[in-house]
């Protein structure tokens, strides 16, 4: 976002990708806006919503345990929503949501929920306290207010917060209402009312018919809908146990898990199911007598269902563990206080554990200092994940070990061969080490399984010009613009091979149109100011150099473009940029050509001659430099070096006219040279 306005708001929340995660998106903007690319202030910002996530957290327990039901039990509420805040804020599981940059939306999505089941909580409480006036009776509607835009601004950062009216009814009816079965009978409506809320969520983010979306959202996946949920039941038994021991080195990003095909397949499913099956049942039995325990256990069950039941996400992530984990640390952390009873003897046993934790989120955030640490931690961890694999293909590619990148790319696709982007990736691989016939293969491997896949069209146009292919290119890349026609790489080759084939000026409608979507790209730039050269718009030319110079002093074709606009008009200033490309790039043939020409022009010889020798010495076999130079020998008087130069100009180009003009001329000279001292 370049500017705070209406209209770049609006486009920033609901103009990319994630288009139902507007506050998220509006958040990322800011810090571009303000910070640029500097990751640090993005960071800073990660941690400063978890840490208000962690307050929030601390005051709703408070008021919690300050709440009928549960004073008594638990006296020393505040020491315990202590504990439980500062376990959460330092724990090691908490590090992919803090850490990665862009699960800030997993973190505000909790920060707001949070604050949302918050202000909710205080609303109900200033509402069973008697009041001293009735100008009071309005603080409770200002918090309910506030718990419906904080619900807001949480479904607005991220769709795991759609189930807030599911948490607030149950927190009402077990905190306020006594789990009392005449008011869910008589609240039926409410419950209907906050089912059909979710139900509206489903579709804002499912589309019309969720149903069928949530039916096909694994046709790419290598498991089905009923191997999801059945894997799901390991999967929440593995976070249970990542909250109760975070250790780093049990801590993956991307996690390797064998789906279960069958309850016995692998027999742990069975066993996972049975396990928590008892919890869900013990949260029933519970209810009663230990209502909170009875709701922790409820919380983390309502808080993983959007991300661990049918929808086909990736079958496990730490960052789902963020919201839920809240109330199962509460449990844990009030059970050790009512065990112990002594509140000094509770806190001698947390306060290590914080320390440990701390240790271990430390010692956790070493592994995302930097792209190869983190992605072979994974590798190592939970080998042999294709997405991983192609992650580390990626950062052989920008090393420029194409043939390493190709070789996992390869193995990515053997495991799983609907890893798309591994196989785009491999297509990009091969035309970057030229073997063609590979790339083309794979190239139509590709748009076989996604006949629209315009990168993909966009790469076989790229081998199509490298062949010189261009009419087949040019096709290919209508048919991709007919797909996508905002697509900066395909508008980008189609007005790279429209100037190699001389069309300039529709040439020049596409490298603009690219422009717009990649307005700092510099080779897009050096070939919209040559476009402009070739089609004879010299000033604009001039004006589109000098705007790539500022942005990249260092631009050899730059420089040399530049200089040859001036020649003739300012012999002054392109002299300047020719001596800027010889000294980056100091045998670049035609830039000391032609700054020996404009010198020997100029009169300063001995430097025009330095060029020429240079030129000399690295391609001998060009006649017009031997020509030049030969007619700067003449100057000097001489003649025989001179001859001997336009002599090997013609045995070069035989046809040179000009080179056999001043042979001719030179012979004579010497002629009258040796007749005058004879």
């Amino acid at each position: 976002m370049e500017t705070f306005d209406s209209e770049n708001i609006i486009k920033v929340a609901i103009g990319g990708e994630l288009k139902n995660r507007p506050v998220s998106n509006f958040s990322i903007a800011i810090n571009n806006m303000l910070n640029n690319y500097n990751v640090k202030w993005y960071h800073i910002f990660n941690v400063a919503v978890h840490i208000n996530a962690s307050i929030i957290l601390f005051f709703l327990i408070k008021v919690t345990l300050s709440l009928p039901p549960n004073r008594e039990k638990y006296k020393h509420y505040a020491s315990i929503a202590f504990f439980t805040a500062t376990l959460w804020l330092v724990h090691p599981l908490a590090t992919q949501s803090v850490t990665y940059i862009i699960q800030r939306m997993n973190s505000m999505a909790t920060m707001f929920y949070l604050l949302s089941v918050l202000l909710y909580a205080l609303a109900r409480q200033k509402q069973q306290k008697p009041y001293v006036s009735a100008s009071r009776l309005s603080v409770p509607s200002w918090l309910f207010l506030g718990s419906v835009l904080s619900a807001l601004l949480a479904i607005g950062s991220k769709e795991i917060a759609v189930t807030l009216p599911i948490i607030i009814f149950i927190y009402e009816w077990y905190f306020f209402q006594g789990l009392s079965r005449e008011w869910i009978i008589k609240k039926i409506p409410w419950a209907v009312v906050a089912l059909l809320s979710l139900f509206v969520w489903f579709f804002v983010f499912l589309g019309e018919n969720p149903i069928a979306s949530i039916m096909h959202s694994c046709d790419n996946r290598e498991f089905t809908t009923a191997q999801r949920l059945m894997t799901q039941l390991r999967v929440i038994v593995h976070y249970l146990g990542l909250i109760l021991y975070p250790n780093p080195n049990r801590l993956v990003f991307d996690y390797n898990i064998p789906v279960s095909t069958s309850l016995l397949s692998p027999p742990s499913t069975l066993t996972s199911l049975a396990a928590l099956f008892l919890l869900a049942t013990s949260s029933l039995i519970l209810a009663k007598k230990e209502r909170l325990l009875s709701f922790c256990i409820v919380w983390f069950f309502v808080n993983l269902a959007v991300e661990s039941s049918v929808i086909c996400l990736e079958l496990a992530y730490e960052h789902r563990t963020y919201l839920p984990s809240t109330f199962i640390i509460l449990a844990i952390v009030a059970l050790l206080f009512r065990g112990v009873r002594k509140r000094e003897a509770a806190c001698i046993v947390l306060t290590p554990i914080v320390i440990l934790f701390s240790f271990w989120t430390f010692e956790r955030n070493k592994t995302w200092q930097d792209e190869e640490t983190f992605w072979n931690d994974t590798n190592a961890k939970h080998p042999n994940k294709p997405r991983v694999l192609n992650n580390i293909g990626n950062l052989y590619y920008y090393k420029g070990d194409y043939e390493k990148a190709a070789e996992l790319y390869l193995k990515a696709l053997s495991l799983n061969p609907k890893e798309i982007k591994a196989l785009g990736n491999l297509t990009t691989t091969y035309l970057k080490m030229e073997e063609f016939d590979k790339a083309e293969h794979y190239l139509r491997l590709a748009l076989s399984k996604r006949a629209n896949w315009v990168d993909m069209m966009s790469n076989l146009a790229t081998l199509h010009i490298k062949r010189n292919e261009y009419d087949k290119a040019v096709s290919l890349l209508r048919t991709a613009l007919s797909f996508n026609p905002e697509h900066p790489t395909v508008n980008k080759n189609m007005g790279h091979v429209l100037l190699q084939t001389g069309r300039t000026n529709l040439a020049l409608f596409f490298l603009e149109q690219a422009a717009t979507h990649q307005p700092n790209n510099i080779t897009l730039k050096l070939e919209i100011a040559e476009a402009l050269m070739q089609s004879g718009r010299h000033i604009e030319a001039v004006a589109a150099y000098g705007h790539i110079l500022e942005l990249r002093p260092e631009s050899v074709i730059a420089h040399y473009n530049l200089a040859l606009l001036l020649l003739g008009s300012n012999d002054k200033e392109a002299k300047l940029h020719l001596e800027e490309v010889v000294k980056l790039s100091p045998y670049s043939v035609p830039a000391l050509y032609n700054l020996a020409n404009l010198l020997f022009r100029a009169g300063d010889l001995s430097k025009a001659e330095e060029y020429y020798l240079r030129i000399l010495e690295v391609t001998p076999e060009l006649a017009n430099t031997n020509n030049n130079y030969g007619l700067l020998l003449i100057r000097e008087g001489k003649y025989h070096e001179a001859a001997a130069l336009f002599e090997q100009a013609l045995r070069i180009l035989p046809d040179n006219e000009l080179a056999r003009a001043n042979l001719i001329k030179t012979r004579k000279r010497i002629e009258f040279e040796t007749r005058q001292g004879n």
